[in-house]
């Protein structure tokens, strides 16, 4: 191989690199988000429940 073709070789890795880092740190983002968001969904149904007057259940367990 001659120098220009490594050259060549080391760039497309370092930027395949890149890209895969900024790839798995917008899919983390996106699921911290999602569990956030989903998150609090869950606690407004159960504070929605609780005001309504029915009692919660938490893995089966009644809340007080």
């Amino acid at each position: 191989m001659d120098i220009e073709q490594r050259k060549n070789d080391s760039r497309d890795s370092k930027r395949a690199f890149r890209w895969g880092v900024i790839a798995v740190i917008v899919l983390v983002l996106g699921a911290l988000a999602a569990n956030f968001i989903l998150g609090n969904k869950e606690g407004e149904r159960l504070k929605q429940e609780a005001s309504q007057g029915n009692p919660v259940v938490i893995d089966g367990k009644t809340a007080k």
